[in-house]
């Protein structure tokens, strides 16, 4: 449920860009998508008419990074709404944030939907990670460490922009994440591990919004588990990591709430809860990390506050080995 009310568009359009449309599903407009695989994505508003929506995006004064002028964040919008530097319009909502058909209280505009992965050889266990910008960080990672006997998989398939997203992606896209490029079934059996992560990207709903988290993620894990169940893979709940750099100090306080959600909800199923947030605050200290002197972070340090929630190459290779250990110790591979 990301906000991007610090965005303005330079120039919008409808139906616009050039690319090479996934496989959707009936119902789901083929939209441009910038960080889609061939460009493309699938709008989940389940109406062929929806409308597709592309936006320049710029800062306040000037590109939102420079060097990326041109750059365009892709949305749809229910059908006969205009495209706009705030969204669909008529804005739907008093707050421009994005969410799903349902358009909740807090949402005017609708991600798309990136595709799963592609196939992979099933020879050999599998760990397949559903999860936000941070795990497309430690994911090629821990690929690395395990491939003399594991494959790795991340779905969206292209680990670009925030990944999975937030809960209601989870929900609006799970027949997309949960399949594969091609929409087929994901080849998951028995002694794979399917790892999913969410929440970094609810944390601007603030507490208000854990409710509404608890029962997207409960909503989309029993999709997830009706697969798990039927291939005999096992699902873990992978925690959000610290908002160590965010505009906000209420953001952290926020992804705490978010956890013990999370690890509760985990708890009620009868999964396993991989706590990432703990070791991570035990080896850097209270939020916000410095980039310099004493009380900097390894796991970030010297761009911590550049990265934002994001981490250097050593602080996914610290978030990879935690990941494994809990894995390797449920599994017992």
């Amino acid at each position: 449920m990301t906000s991007f009310a610090v965005l303005v568009a330079a120039a919008v359009c409808s139906n616009a860009g050039a690319h090479n449309p996934v496989p959707c599903h009936a119902g789901h407009a083929s939209c441009p998508s910038t960080f889609g695989m061939n460009s493309s994505g699938c709008c989940a508003l389940n109406d062929p008419d929806a409308v597709c929506c592309q936006t320049v995006l710029i800062g306040p004064t000037g590109p939102i990074v420079p060097g990326n002028e041109g750059l365009k964040r892709s949305y749809c919008c229910p059908k006969g709404s205009g495209c706009s530097e705030r969204g669909c319009t008529p804005l739907l909502a008093p707050l421009p944030s994005y969410c799903g058909p349902t358009q909740g209280n807090d949402c005017n505009v609708s991600y798309l939907c990136s595709s799963g992965p592609n196939t992979w050889a099933t020879g050999k266990p599998a760990v397949v990670v559903i999860g936000d910008s941070v795990s497309c960080g430690w994911t090629p990672v821990l690929t690395a460490k395990i491939a003399a006997t594991h494959t790795t998989v991340h779905s969206p398939g292209l680990m670009s922009d925030g990944g999975a997203r937030s809960t209601s992606n989870f929900v609006n896209c799970a027949d997309y994440l949960l399949q594969t490029a091609t929409l087929q079934p994901l080849p998951l059996k028995k002694g794979d591990a399917l790892l999913i992560n969410f929440g970094l990207h609810d944390y601007n709903q603030g507490l208000a919004g854990v409710p509404e988290y608890t029962q997207e993620y409960a909503d989309g894990l029993n999709k997830a588990q009706a697969i798990a169940d039927k291939n005999g893979a096992t699902i873990f709940i992978v925690g959000s990591t610290p908002a160590h750099n965010t505009a906000s100090p209420a953001d952290n306080p926020t992804v705490v709430g978010l956890n013990k959600a999370a690890a509760s909800l985990a708890a009620s199923k009868g999964l396993a809860f991989i706590d990432l947030y703990t070791p991570i605050m035990a080896k850097c200290g209270p939020v916000p990390w410095s980039d310099n002197g004493t009380a900097a972070c390894a796991l970030c340090a010297p761009r911590c506050r550049a990265l934002g929630v994001h981490y250097s190459s050593a602080g996914y290779d610290f978030i990879s080995d935690l990941i494994w250990k809990a894995v390797s110790q449920t599994m017992r591979w």
